[in-house]
């Protein structure tokens, strides 16, 4: 059977291959075209800020400024060829996991995907959904990205690994390479998301000793090896990167609550409400496709005698089920929401469906392929994108989209097996194509029209700005870029030189980079309650006497915050505002956030009247 197929033209037949294509082409052409476009001054500023001055990251959870840095540096310090970099490295993780899925899935289901088309299909789509990261966060190399690549990589390792059969003798070396590459990034992540690393560690080593082929002796071996492997990072790291002194010091809190216990508890709790809160609203919008799609799919594989009307039932469902998905993407705004929803609900209705194709086709040809293994492969897959999101004080189903591709190649799997039991071709294309075009419209959506934290879409940033030191050239706001010019005149008519230190409250790392200078014992001086004042002003008191004095001070806050914050200023050492002056306009406003912003500089940095 080849529903839709016969006297078909191969045109029609390839279209949606072809759609995919250009969808991919499209999004990272999008990517490629703004990446010179606009700068967030917050979260962007301060990955630069710390890529630039890892130093002054005083306390820190993840080491990722640590890896940054040496990139950056590397790159010569520009923001354009590191927004490149980040781009190589999403796409780089992912290609890594596609090409272990894909070893996986030749070893254990060789005739699941009944053509190379599928797995080109589920690998382009995948691609897409990589994408997804910078629609919700800055084109940096952050520690979500860091992470991400981590995570993907090593799982596409350990499928090539589980995929190798066993060799003669008690060493397995053509499993050996992949499996060390997967510990050696599992150990690096450790130090970029513990969170993450330490599951991955424990769950790919259970995956490899349930999943592979390799005898008992080999095993053990290769899991001795693996051991190592994970410990060679932890090596260099604390040999020329950090010691460990420094390192658990800055860790200490994360590290005490996870010792107790309740840190891990209340988290997954927390996450697991933010999950549900999602998933069971998604799942009954979704409701009305199952009633009529389930039905003809449970129908369509027992009509086979009777070709005219499966052909009648199987368009019947598929109409519907397409015209209901398309009511939803309109009527609940899915795209232009960036959130998991429509995935989550189109997974759960590949699932109910592939299942029922499963069972009602027990009378076709049995596959050639090991359920244990399909099942724990489908299982990984759509654990993933929560297990690299695992640890974040963000809603879990936001983070989720820094690592969504491996849904997008569950979907594949599902679709094959739709296309399997059926003997078409026409679900894995339109359906692909479908949550292709999903993707695609969404990392445009949060890329283009909206970028994270920036004045105006990315069609607004059209002056060419000087950022940082060595400088960038990044298009920005007209209003931004007039900001930023009369920020640097203004500090350097008053003494202010490349690498000068300047203090600035609140909110505003990314200033304090643009300006090419250094935020001496914090990158970061945030706005908030008494306890966040309190840090701050803490902070203050390990930088040096003298510098601190010498240290201009920009103000970028509201008068409650402020003012709350003086009296703390003052205990530092600081005789604010008496030996200061005020260089800027009294009605100098944020462009980002419109509060009150003022730069003041010390009197004794003043040239003389």
């Amino acid at each position: 059977m080849n529903l839709g197929t016969k006297d078909v033209p191969r045109l029609v037949i390839h279209l949606p291959v072809l759609l995919i294509g250009g969808a991919a082409i499209f999004a990272t052409a999008l990517y490629l075209a703004g990446v010179r476009g606009g700068f967030d001054f917050t979260d962007e500023g301060f990955y630069y800020l710390s890529f630039a001055h890892p130093e002054y990251v005083s306390d820190s959870q993840s080491s990722f400024y640590f890896f940054g840095s040496k990139i950056f540096a590397l790159l010569g310090h520009s923001i354009v060829a590191m927004r490149v970099a980040t781009l190589a490295a999403v796409g780089g993780g992912t290609m890594v996991f596609l090409r272990g899925f894909r070893s996986y899935t030749t070893r254990f289901a060789p005739d699941l995907f009944s053509e190379s088309e599928h797995r080109w299909l589920g690998g382009v789509a995948a691609l897409i959904a990589a994408l997804l990261g910078f629609a919700i966060s800055p084109a940096a190399l952050s520690y979500n990205f860091q992470n991400a690549f981590c995570l993907l990589a090593a799982c596409g390792l350990l499928l090539s690994a589980c995929a190798h059969p066993p060799s003669a003798g008690w060493l397995d070396l053509r499993s050996l390479p992949a499996l060390a590459g997967f510990g050696a990034l599992a150990g690096l992540d450790f130090f970029i998301k513990f969170s993450t690393s330490v599951p991955l560690a424990g769950g790919g080593l259970g995956f490899f000793l349930l999943f592979s082929t390799q005898t008992k002796r080999q095993k053990i071996v290769l899991v001795g090896i693996l051991a190592l492997c994970l410990a060679v990072p932890a090596g260099v790291y604390f040999t020329w990167v950090q010691n460990w002194t420094h390192w658990r010091e800055g860790i200490a809190g994360t590290l005490g609550a996870l010792v107790e216990g309740g840190y891990a508890t209340t988290v997954s709790q927390r996450y697991a409400q933010e999950i549900i809160a999602v998933a069971l609203p998604t799942l009954r919008n979704f409701a009305p496709a199952w009633v009529v799609a389930v039905p003809a799919m449970l129908i369509v594989p027992g009509l086979r005698k009777w070709p005219k009307a499966q052909a009648v039932v199987a368009a019947l469902g598929g109409f519907w089920t397409l015209g209901h998905l398309a009511w939803l993407i309109d009527e609940m705004d899915y795209l232009r929401r960036l959130d998991l929803e429509f995935f989550i609900g189109s997974l759960g209705l590949l699932l109910v469906l592939a299942i029922g194709s499963h069972l009602a086709g027990r009378n076709a040809a049995r596959p050639a392929y090991s359920r244990a293994r399909l099942a724990a492969l489908g299982l990984l897959l759509l654990l993933l994108p929560y297990l690299g999101a695992f640890g974040t004080s963000n809603n879990i189903n936001t983070n989720a989209h820094y690592q969504l591709a491996p849904w997008l190649v569950l979907a594949a799997l599902l679709l094959a097996e739709i296309d399997r039991v059926w003997g078409t071709l026409w679900p894995s294309r339109v359906g692909l194509l479908l949550l292709s075009a999903m993707t695609a419209a969404q990392f445009y959506q949060g890329y283009w029209v909206q970028p994270y934290r920036m004045g105006g879409n990315r069609s607004a940033q059209t002056a060419a700005t000087s950022i940082g030191e060595p400088a960038s050239i990044l298009q920005l706001t007209p209003t931004t870029h007039e900001f930023i010019t009369s920020s640097r005149r203004i500090l350097q008519e008053h003494g202010f030189k490349p690498g000068d230190d300047l203090l600035v409250f609140f909110d505003l790392p990314g200033f304090v980079f643009a300006m090419g200078g250094a935020s001496p014992g914090h990158p970061w001086y945030f706005a908030g309650d008494n306890h966040s004042l309190d840090l701050d002003a803490m902070r203050l008191t390990f930088i040096a006497p003298d510098r601190r004095r010498r240290a201009f001070i920009v103000r970028n806050g509201l008068d409650p915050d402020w003012n709350d914050f003086l009296p703390r200023l003052r205990t530092t050492g600081l005789k604010f505002p008496e030996d200061y002056r005020l260089l800027t306009p009294p009605e100098m406003v944020s462009p980002f956030t419109r509060v009150p912003f003022q730069i003041w500089a010390p009197k004794t940095r003043l040239p003389l009247p």
